[in-house]
């Protein structure tokens, strides 16, 4: 496993001889998409302070054909100018609102999966530092997940990890 640094998002758990390796980003998209099938609509959280997000021309006109869906999602804005909305809460899970926002807005106006466009854009990123306590609780809550070794993007199945025994506690560390 030499090579593999911080950059990756890959971490390692051991249980009796077992060793699992996790790839934080699948797991924690796993986590959301779950989530989010069973109940898209969210709390807002307001923001600290308001983001401006730029509409690509395609999208502009559609956000008020899916405003009732959007502040469904969680999402609060206002028009803020020609091809623009001023965010100022979001789903709990967002992390980039922009990114969040524009993600919802184009599944729901092209009839794609709005939780798979969610759980990818509310989950950690590959390189995104978490600390071993955060990867632990990670860990918990993605194996308690239906399909866990499943990514939620790929009908190919793309494999979180190769295999997890159910019921027993793990403990988490960083590769690299």
């Amino acid at each position: 496993m030499a090579g593999l640094d911080d950059n990756i998002g890959l971490w390692f758990a051991q249980e009796g001889e077992e060793l699992i390796v996790l790839d934080q980003h699948g797991a924690h998209e796993r986590i959301l998409y779950e989530r989010l099938s069973e109940n898209p609509r969210a709390e807002a959280i307001p923001l600290p302070s308001p983001i401006v997000a730029r509409l690509p021309e395609d999208l502009a006109p559609e956000v008020s054909n899916f405003e009732v869906e959007l502040q469904a999602l969680g999402f609060r804005f206002e028009p803020f100018g020609e091809g623009a909305v001023r965010i100022s809460a979001v789903p709990e899970t967002v992390t980039d609102p922009e990114t969040a926002l524009l993600a919802a807005l184009h599944a729901l106006a092209g009839g794609e999966d709005l939780a798979k466009a969610l759980a990818c854009k509310g989950s950690t990123r590959f390189g995104e530092n978490l600390s071993t306590e955060e990867m632990e609780a990670l860990l918990r809550e993605w194996s308690e997940t239906e399909f866990r070794d499943v990514h939620p993007r790929w009908k190919n199945s793309r494999p979180v990890l190769p295999c997890l025994a159910e019921g027993k506690r793990h403990s988490a560390s960083r590769i690299g």
